[in-house]
């Protein structure tokens, strides 16, 4: 049952896709749409290649996720 709730914000570069807490300063104004999960630990900042994959990953992890403002 998940006990761990938060958000991130997903943005991508030439190095790959970054899940973060925050935007990095470099991203401006640019509007960042926020995720908001329900699951078993604390998703931590990482790049990953394939962003797809990650989710598909975390859902099997028993993440649940929703779209933020």
């Amino acid at each position: 049952m998940p006990s761990t709730f938060g958000s991130f914000i997903v943005y991508q570069d030439a190095r790959g896709y970054h899940i973060a807490q925050n935007p990095p300063k470099h991203l401006g104004e640019s509007p960042v749409e926020r995720t908001h999960y329900a699951g078993p630990r604390v998703i931590m900042p990482e790049t990953v290649a394939d962003f797809e994959s990650w989710l598909a990953a975390r859902k099997k992890e028993g993440f649940t996720f929703k779209s933020g403002k």
